[in-house]
């Protein structure tokens, strides 16, 4: 067998050891924390929205740090926020710069399903803050259409006025996300993320719906 053929053989048995090894460490117990960004979306639905738009060029940032029990499952507090810097659309009645941000704060579960992809889910707490009182459309276009009498409406966006929409009023939220890490060394990981999550105001008749797609940065 020649130099070189043997030298090959060494290199790519050194590299799958060290790469084994890196992936037995890092699924080791213990803490880890990470964070991601990426492009958002924040969705309203509610009793008196006819046809709001949805943002879809949000700014989507987590924060989070859990504890790895096994090589398969973890618990992670997190915080995610997706924040919008608007320009005169619908949401609003003038076109003055503002800012809608959606957060969310919960525990969840992480299982990873195979060895380079992981699901998680959780609860808790959302709370959405808006610098300003969102648009409406008139009274009598919402009671005519409620009535049937026209298939119209204002063309302005019709949005709730809730207390949060400017305090940030709490509220229950869940969350959902898929992640796949496409890189992986013993103390750190690099994947991408799809999110969903859902604020719900069953006292105002409405509820926010947030999707990200992020890239994400875990340290061990």
């Amino acid at each position: 067998m020649g130099t070189m053929r043997i030298l090959t053989i060494l290199v790519v048995l050194f590299l799958g050891m060290g790469e084994t090894v890196a992936e037995e460490a890092y699924a080791e117990p213990g803490f880890y924390a990470g964070v991601s960004i990426g492009r958002g979306s924040i969705g309203i639905d509610c009793d008196n929205c006819y046809g709001v738009p949805d943002i879809t060029e949000a700014l989507s940032l987590t924060g989070s740090i859990g504890y790895r029990l096994n090589s398969q499952i973890g618990i992670v507090g997190e915080y995610w926020r997706v924040t919008h810097n608007d320009f005169g659309t619908d949401w609003f009645d003038d076109e003055a710069p503002h800012q809608i941000t959606q957060n969310m704060a919960t525990l969840a579960l992480q299982v990873w399903v195979i060895k380079n992809v992981w699901l998680k889910a959780g609860a808790g707490t959302g709370w959405h803050i808006s610098d300003s009182p969102y648009a409406t459309v008139p009274v009598d276009d919402r009671i005519r259409f409620a009535q049937g009498l026209s298939n119209e409406t204002s063309t302005r966006a019709t949005l709730p006025r809730p207390r949060d929409s400017v305090s940030g009023e709490p509220s229950r939220a869940v969350f959902a996300a898929i992640g796949w890490e496409f890189l992986k060394s013993e103390h750190i990981s690099i994947d991408v993320q799809l999110r969903v999550g859902k604020t719900i105001r069953p006292e105002y008749q409405f509820q926010i719906y947030n999707t990200a797609f992020n890239i994400g940065f875990t340290l061990r």
